[in-house]
């Protein structure tokens, strides 16, 4: 048990490595996806590529690492193990690009868009445009660190929920094979 613990938190870090970077490199594409819709449909589409790479690593775990078979219960502790590490590094992704590189311009940018909406007048927008706005202000109105935090706990929460059908898609049990008696052939 305790030696399949380690491989568990061993190979989740490996894998949330690379899942984290494939996060960070995706998160790219929102800033420049607020101007190109193509790189936000791009954005949303690798998103959507998630569960399906998890479901790939945990595969790949199951199989290299634990000879074939995986039970629910530890599919999904390395399947959430994995989105935390993933988690933790993109966090530090986003972190670096709030603090250092973005300096308004995301919210500039759906400011913007929000005053172009306005401008067209189109019926009913009236209230979404207001509601949008205050939900900008509270955004505007928090430090990198609180964005990270909670981005980093919704990572956290949205990757506990995706692990329960990874996991139950990816178990499989490894037949007992019975022992031969001496005299069988």
């Amino acid at each position: 048990m305790n030696e399949t613990r380690r491989y568990l938190n061993q190979y989740a870090m490996l894998l949330g490595t690379y899942m984290g970077v494939y996060w960070i490199a995706k998160f790219c594409l929102i800033p420049a996806g607020l101007t190109n819709t193509f790189l936000m449909l791009l954005f949303i589409g690798l998103t959507l590529c998630v569960p399906f790479m998890a479901y790939f690593y945990t595969k790949l775990y199951r199989d290299r690492v634990l000879g074939g078979g995986i039970g629910f219960t530890h599919a999904w502790l390395f399947i959430t193990s994995m989105f935390i590490y993933a988690s933790l590094l993109t966090a530090v992704g986003h972190y670096v690009y709030l603090e250092f590189m973005d300096n308004g311009y995301i919210i500039n940018t759906y400011n913007g868009m929000l005053n172009e909406l306005k401008a067209e007048q189109i019926p009913g927008t009236e209230e979404y445009i207001t509601q949008m706005r205050q939900g900008l202000e509270l955004l505007a109105g928090m430090s990198p660190i609180e964005l990270v935090v909670q981005q980093l706990s919704n990572n956290i929460f949205i990757g506990m929920l995706l692990a329960l059908p990874i996991a139950l898609a990816v178990r499989k049990n490894i037949p007992v094979q019975e022992e031969k008696k001496e005299g069988e052939a």
